[in-house]
């Protein structure tokens, strides 16, 4: 097993973000409710190779909600595995909605475990499963970004239009 960690900001309050990141993996569920399929196109530098390689696989990653963490920083269990069988890595680790320096951004951090797909052959060859890990956590936590980010602004843009149309509705009558 090998580890991984990466984070990303958002721009998204964290006292939100957990109901953004709901509405992400329902946007892209399975009829269970549980799993989320993600094709991703992994693009990794590999020491050695003159030019970057491109490995496109579909990734199936499935997302459960634990209890609260003392911290009251919400998690999430992740994992990953490709769709179809093949030299890819298998993730298990957690997902955390952070707090950040500001109240109107979180971070995303995802962290784990992996099987390097190539372990068979030695340690050596984990440089490969480490760059396809890195790269799928990247573009996991690029794609929830984009995803809550455009989700929190919809979501203001609707609480400000209610606010004005409060505001400043017309009596139905002028009695």
């Amino acid at each position: 097993m090998s580890r991984v960690e990466q984070s990303i900001a958002v721009r998204c309050p964290l006292a939100t973000g957990h109901i953004h990141l709901d509405n992400w993996f329902r946007a892209h569920a399975s009829p269970d409710g549980e799993r989320a399929t993600l094709a991703l196109v992994i693009t990794a530098a590999i020491v050695g190779l003159d030019k970057p390689m491109s490995v496109h696989r579909s990734v199936v990653a499935t997302l459960r909600k634990p209890p609260a963490t003392a911290s009251g920083d919400a998690s999430y269990r992740v994992q990953w595995e490709p769709e179809t069988p093949g030299p890819f890595p298998v993730f298990t680790g957690e997902l955390f909605l952070e707090a950040v320096s500001t109240r109107e951004s979180l971070s995303l951090r995802l962290h784990g475990v992996y099987t390097p797909p190539l372990a068979f052959l030695g340690k050596g060859h984990d440089l490969i499963g480490n760059r396809l890990a890195v790269a799928t956590a990247d573009e996991l936590l690029l794609r929830m970004r984009e995803f809550i980010e455009r989700d929190f602004r919809i979501e203001q843009t609707r609480k400000k239009g209610q606010r004005a149309t409060e505001r400043y509705e017309l009596p139905a009558t002028l009695d």
